[in-house]
């Protein structure tokens, strides 16, 4: 079987599927797979529009993207795979663990999407991307999308080669976000998540909008971890604090749901 999409492979063991943010691209989770491969066999998908998925068809819709990710699995033989998902990532791996729900996956979603159940969020989200997509043609508009999505301080701790990742992908990245704008999950969804191997993370620096939607899916049963000293992409903040966190799951599939070490 051969897959939409390509990917990247780090180091042997437990499979692992990193899910890259949107706009910077695989580039900025690599660092971290090459962490995780000490332990894992770690799988990095490009997405369509992106690197070594950059030929591929532009996605319709997000079921495209789960569409290939279930290909890229059965097309690699992973069964049994942890999937972290980070930031567009994470929503997309909270849709995937709705729709392939006879799939046992373990799943750890870092400050994702809910929809209106989560309406803060929801709110500012989907405004700033009618914003970006109104002003599409506008220099840079890619760039401060970004920058406010994860935070300032977060932005100025990338390295000037992700953010210029960022303009590299402008075109790819807004019509992501276009796609994005109408995720939501129903609270009959986030309860049957509950049921299963999922867990949200959220950063104790993040802000309220953040707090609030990793609080409403533990209010369905979805366990939630604090990264300490993390906000929006831990996996470069604070990648000590989250390997463990990462490692534990894999391991046990559980660990306590409370702050997670310092780095």
């Amino acid at each position: 079987m051969t897959a939409t999409i390509s990917h990247e492979q780090f180091g042997a063991g437990p499979p692992v599927v990193l899910l890259h943010p949107s706009a910077f691209g695989p580039e900025l989770v690599r660092p971290f797979a090459e962490r995780l491969a000490a332990d894992h066999c770690v799988i990095v998908p490009h997405r369509r529009g992106y690197n070594l998925s950059a030929g591929a068809a532009p996605a319709t819709s997000l079921d495209d993207h789960h569409d290939d990710l279930a290909e890229l699995l059965d097309a690699l033989a992973i069964e049994q795979p942890l999937i972290i998902g980070i930031s567009a990532g994470a929503t997309l791996a909270l849709g995937f663990a709705c729709r392939e729900r006879d799939r046992p996956v373990v799943t750890i979603a870092h400050e994702p999407l809910v929809g209106p159940l989560a309406p803060t969020l929801h709110a500012r989200v989907t405004s700033r991307i009618a914003r970006l997509l109104a002003r599409s043609d506008q220099p840079h508009e890619t760039s401060l999308f970004m920058s406010e999505l994860v935070g300032i301080a977060t932005w100025n701790h990338l390295s000037p080669s992700s953010r210029n990742d960022v303009e590299t992908n402008g075109a790819v990245a807004q019509h992501e976000a276009s796609l994005f704008a109408g995720f939501a999950l129903s609270a009959t969804e986030l309860d049957d998540l509950g049921d299963r191997a999922v867990y949200t993370t959220v950063g104790s620096r993040s802000g309220e909008m953040r707090q609030e939607a990793a609080t409403v899916l533990a209010g369905h049963g979805i366990e939630r971890f604090v990264v300490d000293g993390a906000s929006h992409l831990p996996f470069v903040e604070t990648p000590d604090v989250y390997a463990r966190l990462v490692d534990h799951l894999a391991t046990s599939h559980r660990v306590e749901p409370d702050m997670i070490g310092n780095n």
